[in-house]
């Protein structure tokens, strides 16, 4: 410790920031706990999270504690790789076996947020055992967001049960993970509880978010939805209001009750108003859709348009999106007084949406 100290002292500050560049987030924080001054100089830098990762997938099942991980939970700080931290349950008088074990000396103990835990630290995770995964857990994002104090690019939480509120949600409302730039959550089957809905709809100055959890049948929102991308997976929930006032970029809906009826007010509300942000809507459903039956053709109603020729050079065929194109050669094209001009699409699966330029800004992709 007493070399590493010394180290520092010798260090300009800026040599001190490009040593930290070359290290990997594990030796970073073993760093870190060398001494109250490389902890400084760690937390001065500033370093921004580019990926903040949280699987509580083990965490309800506590029979199968011993044999898998209760959490896992994932940083990768910007231009550097992920460390992982596995955090596994075993009983006070084990943890004591442990650490006095002979044979196994790389049992040691390690100090997040004023706790102290018995972990295994390889190269590029560091392994956590206790009494209580679910404190440990908490101790251990505590302490890395205070190591690494920049901004959280994006945060991915898996596993979202009504069960985990009480990890969620207060994870949630951390300020540095309040403040990140996107969000995302994955595919659930089961409904997400009403307080977790609301506190994700509630998050400040998101970028983007994706979220492809199912939400509550009876969950209602009052906040006016104008995050500049936006992916809902279970969007059953919404109102014609709530879809009409959506003010974005670009917006993909999945498994929606709209009608042609609601489309047909989408497109009016975008020809009469004067909104200059939006690139592109699309309702997706994942079985194939009867138009005939279920909107019957009341999309177009009072919207003049004309059908897209090869040969026509208002347009290209494909509208590019951050993960392929979108192919418009059977959309209806439509213009805007003020010069805006747009397409309307639909296919078995999906109504589009997409505007290729307004007045003064031309545009061909959408993220």
């Amino acid at each position: 410790m007493e070399e590493f100290t010394s180290l520092l002292d010798m260090l300009s500050p800026d040599m001190a920031d490009g040593l930290l560049k070359q290290m990997n987030p594990v030796d970073i924080i073993e760093l870190s706990n060398v001494s109250p001054q490389w902890e400084h100089v760690v937390k001065s830098n500033q370093t921004e999270i580019k990926e903040l990762h949280v699987n509580l997938e083990g965490m309800e099942y506590r029979r199968y504690w011993r044999e898998k991980t209760c959490a896992i939970l994932g940083i990768k700080p910007v231009q550097r790789s992920f460390v992982h931290f596995l955090f596994y349950y075993r009983k006070e008088e084990e943890l004591k076996k442990m650490l006095e074990d002979p044979e196994d000396p790389t049992f040691v103990e390690k100090v997040f947020d004023d706790e102290t835990f018995v972990c295994q630290v390889r190269q590029t995770n560091i392994q956590v055992f206790t009494p209580n995964p679910k404190l440990a857990l908490f101790n251990v994002i505590d302490h890395m967001l205070r190591l690494f104090t920049g901004t959280i690019h994006m945060v991915n939480i898996a596993d979202c049960l009504p069960v985990y509120d009480d990890i969620i949600i207060p994870i949630l409302k951390k300020k540095q993970v309040n403040m990140c730039k996107k969000i995302m959550f994955p595919f659930s089957v089961e409904p997400v509880s009403n307080a977790l809905a609301s506190r994700v709809m509630a998050i400040p100055n998101l970028h983007a978010m994706e979220c492809l959890f199912k939400f509550p049948d009876d969950f209602r929102s009052n906040k006016k939805i104008t995050i500049p991308h936006v992916r809902i997976g279970s969007s059953a929930w919404m109102t014609r209001h709530y879809f009409l006032n959506m003010d974005c970029e670009n917006i993909v809906l999945t498994d929606s009750n709209f009608d042609g009826k609601d489309m047909n007010a989408f497109v009016k509300n975008w020809l009469e108003g004067d909104n200059k942000k939006l690139r592109r809507m699309q309702l997706t459903w994942c079985n194939p859709v009867d138009w005939k039956s279920k909107f019957q053709n009341h999309i177009m109603d009072g919207i003049k348009g004309n059908k897209w020729k090869p040969k026509d050079k208002t347009r290209s065929r494909y509208f590019k999106i951050r993960k392929g194109q979108i192919d418009c050669s059977s959309g209806i094209d439509i213009t805007r007084s003020d010069g805006a001009f747009a397409t309307i699409m639909r296919d078995n699966y999906s109504f589009s949406f997409v505007v290729w330029n307004y007045p003064e800004t031309t545009t061909s992709s959408s993220s």
